[in-house]
């Protein structure tokens, strides 16, 4: 198994103990903001809406992205859904439009002509401004307005609808009418998808930063077996006449909800979104201030809409899980998103959401280098010992080798793997095993560009007197007796990241010492 791979496994053990810990005051106090927030809501709990509305419309097979769905009807934000050619996009939003009755229109982005959306510029005498004529086609009188194709349409016609979906204007105009703002697009080409759709092209980040809810719309293979029955059987029948009524009930009943929860969940969410932030920039997902906003408001939207559904014993931490899932614009941007990554990220800022090292988390989480995130959290008193090995467990994944074991050594010489889970410490002692422990029993001969020879050379270079330097020449004898090392450029960058992590964790220890005089 490789180095990354343990890693990966030690990662996972851990973020799995984090998930269920000892009850702690921390979880009652999440627990206990998320159930005053939900006090209101006992009204709700016996008039609970059956689940399937989406399914009551003939659209089977989305029960886990409904909830995201209505909730974009509730807070009358701009929605987009991403999927595969043949999902339903297209239909889910105008049988949506339908059920509502709204004036709905219906545009291919990628052969609009703008004159057909506003109509024809003429001058209006009375007033010496000008008009515009217009016709049955026309986006003035709108209730809901439905760009499919968005991401294969011309930049210039992206920036003209962005005015639309944001603002609600067009031309500085301000569309009176306009409620709802949705936009559907194909999987953009990235370097993950190959070319499956040619010419559906990545969102502009700032027009997918503009979409609240960003949906992604399941294909056929990954419905169960359930729901593609109830699609072959009933996808060609109208929706059920109740549909309609039952949607603007929910809707009804949704919309003072949400702006209850709003209210009473704004401190817990707060801090929620905020470890949260600092947890996927770790991961490379970097979260606007807006988008963090638009995130709160998501997810209380969702959780109204599931109390309705389900009644009280739907959980608050769930539907944060499921708007997250349903708001991040880097889906359309063609920039994969690793759901696991983010389905941990969620159960740790859920977890510490409550508790009072959420300055301290974010705090250590916003050091750019893991270096210093894993000696921050390894030296925190304030942190607790899962807190603590959750982010040295993640910093060590991402260190190259070299500066990976140089921090392991550093923890184990230290006494700090003591205060680190079982897993990640046994971890953190096999990475330090190498670099203390001399390697038995080999002979530097490799069948690979005299790799033997190099690693000697290279070692010959080292003053052994020295304890770290010592400890280098150790590791890469045996890195080399692990087959890890292949030329002798990479025991050069081996010993280049050793040294690198040692002047790191030297200048903040010399820093940590300042600070305590």
């Amino acid at each position: 198994m490789s180095t990354t791979a343990r890693l990966t496994g030690t990662k996972a053990r851990a973020e799995s103990a984090l998930r269920k810990p000892p009850r702690s005051e921390n979880a009652d106090a999440t627990a206990g903001a998320a159930e005053a927030a939900a006090k209101s809501t006992d009204e709700y709990e016996e008039g609970a809406e059956p689940q399937g509305i989406l399914s009551s419309l003939g659209l089977h097979g989305l029960e886990a992205v409904e909830p995201a769905i209505l909730a974009s009807l509730v807070t009358e934000d701009p929605l987009l859904l991403i999927g595969p050619h043949g999902t339903g996009k297209s239909m889910l939003l105008e049988r949506l439009a339908q059920a509502l009755g709204l004036c709905y229109r219906h545009y291919n982005a990628s052969l609009i002509c703008f004159d057909d959306l506003i109509g024809f510029p003429v001058p209006d005498r009375t007033s010496f401004k000008l008009k515009y004529l217009q016709t049955p086609a026309t986006i003035w009188e709108a209730e809901a307005v439905f760009f499919d194709e968005v991401s294969r349409c011309r930049p210039d016609v992206q920036n003209k609808l962005f005015s639309i979906i944001h603002e609600r204007r067009v031309q500085g105009l301000k569309l009176e009418r306009l409620r709802y703002r949705w936009s559907a697009m194909n999987p953009p080409m990235s370097g993950e998808s190959g070319d499956s759709y040619r010419g559906s092209e990545p969102l502009d980040t700032a027009l997918a930063d503009r979409y609240a809810f960003i949906v992604e719309i399941p294909h056929w293979f990954s419905l169960s077996a359930e729901a593609q029955k109830k699609l072959l059987e009933h996808g060609d029948k109208p929706p059920d006449p109740k549909a309609g009524p039952r949607l603007k009930d929910l809707l009804e009943r949704a919309r003072p909800l949400w702006r209850t929860l709003r209210e009473g969940t704004r401190e817990l969410l707060t801090n929620y979104l905020r470890y949260l932030a600092a947890l996927l920039l770790e991961g490379e997902i970097s979260l606007s201030g807006r988008r963090l906003v638009t995130m709160m408001r998501n997810i209380t939207a969702v959780h109204a809409v599931r109390l309705v559904q389900g009644g009280r014993q739907e959980e608050l931490d769930e539907s944060a899980r499921m708007a997250i899932f349903s708001s991040i614009p880097a889906v359309a941007e063609g920039r994969p998103v690793d759901r696991g990554r983010l389905a941990a990220a969620h159960a740790e800022a859920w977890r510490s959401a409550g508790s009072p090292e959420v300055d301290t988390l974010i705090q250590i989480l916003c050091l750019r280098d893991p270096l210093e995130r894993a000696y921050a959290a390894a030296r925190s008193e304030i942190l607790s010992r899962h807190q603590r090995s959750i982010i040295v467990a993640d910093c060590l994944q991402f260190l190259p080798d070299g500066a990976r074991h140089a921090m392991s050594f550093f923890l184990v010489e230290s006494g700090l793997a003591a205060r680190l889970v079982g897993a990640v410490a046994e971890q953190v002692v096999e990475e330090y095993t190498l670099a203390a422990i001399p390697a038995q029993g080999f002979t530097y001969n490799h069948p690979i560009a005299s790799t033997g020879s190099c690693v000697r050379d290279l070692i010959a270079k080292l003053d052994c007197s020295d304890r770290r330097s010592l400890a280098l020449a150790q590791l890469i004898t045996g890195l080399h007796a692990r087959d890890k090392i292949h030329s002798s450029a990479e025991g050069e960058k081996i010993a280049e990241e050793w040294e690198r992590a040692w002047r790191t964790i030297s200048r903040l220890t010399r820093e940590e010492a300042t600070v305590g005089k």
